[in-house]
């Protein structure tokens, strides 16, 4: 898949995320996830072993792993955007990330993020959403 605004070393793919192409392994220094719903959000969630392994696999030492919660997909899925907000941090961390306090996004920043669902949000009825920031230390990539 390509963009014409996209940097030149960007690589962009559709693939389940709890069965990512091994061709990944250790590539990315920036793994972005935006407003995840249905299985992808339960996975995080729950912490599922296969997807976080699947991160950590595809995930260079240092990488920096960015997850966008909106208050409407955790809402659905049984969860307050705190509630929700903090298990996928809890998720995170115990499946190798060292994971930042989430960041409450409001409908201005979410007008600010470069994605449609996000300028959809904004201006939709419930402009809640939470971003998270986690990093892969040098010693918990899988190889």
């Amino acid at each position: 898949m390509a963009s014409r605004k996209a940097p030149g070393n960007v690589l962009y793919v559709i693939a389940n995320a709890l069965a990512l192409p091994g061709e990944l392994g250790g590539i990315a220094s920036k793994v972005t996830i935006n407003f995840p719903w249905s299985s992808l959000l339960t996975g995080l969630l729950d912490g599922d072993p296969m997807l976080l392994e699947g991160l950590l696999a595809i995930a260079r030492p240092g990488a920096v792993l960015e997850v966008r919660l909106n208050g409407g997909a955790l809402a659905g899925a049984g969860y307050t955007l705190e509630s929700g907000g903090s298990r996928v941090r809890q998720a995170l961390h115990e499946g190798g990330f060292d994971v930042g306090d989430p960041v409450r996004l409001d409908a201005r920043e979410l007008r600010q993020c470069h994605t449609t669902w996000a300028k959809r949000l904004a201006y939709g009825r419930d402009p809640r959403a939470v971003c998270l920031r986690a990093t892969l230390g040098s010693n918990t990539a899988s190889g």
